[in-house]
């Protein structure tokens, strides 16, 4: 299928490679599928396009990436309650990332992360509750980010 992006073009992806979001994004409940747009497969950093609004993607990195240690111990149960039903295994997250501009950092937002469940391809954006973390955490990568679970479907934007 022919996913059309503002930022990269025509983009020929699988049917397979669409992630339904049921309700949307946080502030966008009307565009629920996607696909992950990265150079290459183990790239921790993609761009979440969405397949109705080619103006509308988001620069998203894998939490294992990061530098932070992100809890994953209530994966499976944030998981099922966001009606994304996944165990850790099968299981992505992401997080959205800021840039605002050239003279400042770029910051993750960690209080709302997205999961996937990578074998339905299903997903959802959520709050979590008293948090330690902020939608403007530093984004910092691992120094060593070896493979990094994603989503398994995706595609690559056309090279420049």
């Amino acid at each position: 299928m022919r996913v059309q992006s503002s930022r990269f073009g025509v983009c020929e992806v699988e049917k397979n490679a669409v992630i339904r979001f049921p309700r949307g994004l946080i502030g966008f409940p009307r565009d629920t599928g996607f696909v992950l747009l990265r150079r290459d497969a183990s790239a921790p950093v993609g761009w979440l396009q969405s397949i109705s609004n080619a103006n509308l993607a988001f620069p998203v990195v894998s939490i294992e990436a990061l530098e932070v240690e992100f809890p994953a111990q209530h994966l499976e149960e944030l998981a099922t309650s966001s009606g994304v039903a996944a165990s850790n295994d099968s299981c992505a997250i992401m997080a959205v990332i800021t840039a605002s501009g050239a003279r400042r950092q770029a910051t993750v937002n960690l209080l709302s992360p997205i999961i996937v469940n990578s074998e339905t391809r299903t997903g959802a954006q959520v709050v979590l509750e008293r948090s330690p973390y902020s939608t403007q955490e530093p984004f910092q990568l691992r120094r060593r980010a070896t493979h990094v679970p994603t989503p398994a479907a995706h595609a690559a934007p056309p090279s420049p």
